[in-house]
C-alpha cells in the first residue's frame, strides 16, 4: 500500500490504470508478471492488488477520488507519508477514526467530491 500512497504523494490526480503502470515500472515487472491473471481469469493480479490498496486507502481516507476514475492523496495521506513509515498496512489505517466508516462530509475527507 505504501508505494501507491507514495506515488499519490506528488499531489497530482492519477487514473488507476496509469498508477498501476507506473508502479509496475517502478518494480521492474516483466510483461508476463503484469499480465498474470487471477484464478477467475477476470483481472490481472497486479492491477487487482493496486486496486485493493486504493480501496483500503479510501477507507482510511488517505486517498480520495476528486472525480470519476481519478485518485489523489488527502491531507491524512500526506500526514502518513510524513511519518516516514517503512510499511503501510491495515493496522495503521485502522488508527484513523474514520476507517471503514460510511462517507461523511467530503471536506473532512479532503476531497471536493467522493
Amino acid at each position: 500500500m505504501l508505494p501507491l500512497l507514495a506515488l499519490l504523494g506528488d499531489g497530482q490526480e492519477w487514473r488507476l490504470r496509469e498508477a498501476v503502470e507506473r508502479l509496475a515500472d517502478q518494480f521492474d515487472l516483466f510483461q508476463e508478471e503484469r499480465a498474470a491473471l487471477l484464478p477467475s481469469g477476470r483481472a490481472a493480479v497486479f492491477y487487482d492488488r493496486v486496486s485493493w490498496a486504493r480501496t483500503l486507502h479510501a477507507q482510511g481516507w488517505a486517498a480520495g477520488k476528486p472525480a470519476a476514475r481519478l485518485e489523489r492523496i488527502t491531507p491524512q495521506g500526506v500526514e502518513v507519508l510524513r511519518q516516514g513509515l517503512p510499511r503501510l498496512d491495515v493496522s495503521l489505517l485502522e488508527r484513523f477514526e474514520s476507517f471503514g466508516q460510511p462517507a461523511g462530509d467530503p471536506e473532512v475527507r479532503g476531497c471536493p467530491a467522493w
